[in-house]
């Protein structure tokens, strides 16, 4: 029973310090700058590592921007693909990163949107530990081996 206790404190404290890679929220905005009619039926597909994340969105009307989410990881292949509709040199979209910068740009005002390829995914950084999350898990792990020293003695 003590051992699984220790096991499981032990385990608690070292998952603290460990961090694995994971998915964040990346998205695309879709707009039209230049007439705000929606993109008369253009559409954009964003690929990550050639799978299909998003399929064929678009802006149904009006000027924008509507933003559409997907998941990435660091280091992710992230494609988009545009299909034009009609007017198509008044639509631009513009891919952002897991914290928020700009991964690409494409279309208005510099004509038609073309494909963007390679674009490389990135997660912030994680919050890092703070003193007192590690001061109390050592302090947990500590007040567990005093308790059991203790026990040995009486």
């Amino acid at each position: 029973m003590k051992r699984r206790l220790l096991l499981v404190m032990l385990a608690f404290t070292i998952s603290i310090f460990v961090v694995d890679a994971q998915a964040c929220q990346h998205s695309v905005d879709l707009s039209d700058p230049g007439w705000g009619d929606g993109w008369n039926g253009g559409t954009l597909t964003i690929k990550v590592n050639d799978v299909t994340v998003l399929d064929n969105v678009t802006l149904a009307t009006g000027a924008g921007p509507v933003t559409y989410y997907f998941d990435a990881t660091n280091g992710d292949d992230i494609d988009a693909l545009y299909t034009p509709g009609g007017w198509p040199y008044e639509n631009l979209y513009v891919v952002y990163d897991g914290a928020g910068g700009e991964l690409g740009r494409s279309g208005y005002p510099s004509g038609n949107p073309d494909d963007i390829y390679n674009m490389v995914g990135y997660c912030a950084a994680p919050i890092p530990v703070s003193n007192w999350a590690i001061f109390f898990g050592v302090l947990l792990i500590v007040s567990f081996m005093m308790f059991r020293f203790r026990r040995k003695l009486a």
